[in-house]
């Protein structure tokens, strides 16, 4: 059975118990939550090209330190 989670409340269960990730990870539930708003404000069209700006530069940041960290464990390990 599928279990579906409220992204839009950060919750332990999130965690993959990295705290620079975990941070990271919450910042996009506040992201959720920031379009989520401002589509019950009547505000959604206004606001997405900013939201999807900080997405992206929350995608470029995340990956960017995900393949960092995975290179060094890589490195640790040969």
């Amino acid at each position: 059975m599928k279990t579906i989670y409220d992204v839009r409340r950060w919750t332990e269960e999130f965690s993959v118990n990295v705290k620079l990730f975990d941070k990271q990870h919450q910042r996009l539930v506040a992201l959720i939550v920031r379009l989520e708003n401002a589509m019950s404000e009547g505000k959604g069209r206004q606001e997405m090209a900013e939201i999807l700006l900080d997405l992206g530069d929350y995608v470029d940041e995340h990956l960017d330190r995900k393949s960092t960290r995975l290179n060094s464990s890589h490195a640790n390990i040969s």
